[in-house]
């Protein structure tokens, strides 16, 4: 690896990380930017063979993390960052095509071997992520999918608009219904979820990865 950019606000972290990456690799040229727009206007004017994303930093917006690594990694293998291990926010990522992702607490340890497997073109996952993702995938994914196998399309168009904060009326105006139906789908959809409020429906469907 010959060029490196890593996106986080968080300074203290990032002069650690960018210690040990120059540790790693003697003259590797490490780049720090803390918002998208200018990671937007750095990749095109400074190609780099690999991106270390924190899908927290501030400057993010709650930005979708699968999102923005479908956006970055055309540019190059992205590597996420994170500050906890969320074994559902792994398994979106690296469906999202993420090359890896790694516990900043742990990340020291296994930085060389991640940037190795990396140039090598594989995915890499330290084996406490590995495990926690295999376990998520055989037992609560089937159980999730499950559930969103259970939606129906007006369920989930309904859904998306909870999400944004759209009240009944609002939801009626946008989607042509009347609201006698608007309030019989988020019925439907607080007893699919298991839930007594609109607000619950929208959290369980975040955590499900619905939203």
């Amino acid at each position: 690896m010959d060029s490196v950019l890593i996106i986080d606000d968080h300074s203290f972290f990032v002069d650690g990380l960018v210690l040990s990456l120059s540790q790693i690799s003697e003259g590797m040229r490490i780049d720090c930017v803390a918002d998208l727009p200018e990671v937007r206007a750095f990749l095109p004017l400074r190609p780099v063979d690999l991106i270390i994303l924190d899908p927290d930093f501030k400057a993010a917006n709650g930005a979708d993390t699968p999102a923005m690594i479908e956006a970055l990694k055309h540019s190059a293998p992205v590597v996420v960052m994170a500050e906890y291990v969320n074994p559902e926010r792994v398994h979106r990522v690296m469906e999202a095509g993420a090359a890896a992702y790694l516990e900043k607490r742990t990340a020291k340890v296994c930085l060389a071997d991640c940037l190795q497997a990396v140039k090598l073109g594989r995915v890499y996952l330290p084996g406490p992520v590995s495990s926690a993702l295999q376990h998520y995938r055989s037992t609560a994914l089937p159980f999730y999918q499950a559930v969103d196998g259970r939606l129906s399309e007006r369920q989930k168009e309904v859904l998306v608009l909870l999400a944004n904060g759209y009240s009944n009326h609002d939801i009626s105006a946008s989607l042509g219904f009347t609201q006698s139906t608007v309030k019989f789908h988020v019925s439907k959809l607080m007893h699919i979820f298991d839930v007594d409020n609109r607000t619950g429906c929208v959290a369980e469907a975040k955590q499900m990865g619905i939203l």
